[in-house]
């Protein structure tokens, strides 16, 4: 009986790291303090340091401010790989990055961005009730 038990009980903590270690391994995959200091020198220029858009970039640009308002519906229902992919390859008038970072980097500027709008998601959710 004994050894029944000691079999389940080694078996129950392989199977709970199992699930524990990727899940551990993702989140400290990425370096927000790197995705942070990043987006704030290059990307927050346009889409500002609370990611809600640069005003002063609609005239530059010649753009909407929604176009580059990182809290909008589009953007805030994609996936850091959707983000990275983004980062990668540019999109409209924002220029691309593959290649000038490593896809590290560009991991953890993704990283942050999404940081970003869940924090603002958090925010009108608190302000709304």
């Amino acid at each position: 009986m004994n050894f029944r038990i000691k079999h389940a009980c080694v078996f129950s903590v392989f199977t709970l790291l199992s699930f524990l270690i990727p899940a551990l391994s993702r989140a400290q995959g990425s370096n927000m303090e790197f995705g942070k200091k990043y987006f704030d020198g290059k990307c927050a220029r346009c889409h500002g340091k609370d990611g809600a858009g640069n005003p002063k970039m609609t005239q530059l640009l010649n753009t909407d401010l929604k176009k580059i308002n990182l809290h909008r519906d589009e953007i805030r229902h994609m996936s850091v790989i959707q983000i990275e992919a983004i980062i990668d390859s540019g999109k409209h008038r924002m220029p691309k990055y593959g290649g000038k970072l490593t896809d590290s980097q560009i991991h953890d500027i993704a990283s942050y961005v999404k940081f970003l709008i869940r924090n603002e998601a958090k925010k009108e959710e608190k302000t709304s009730n």
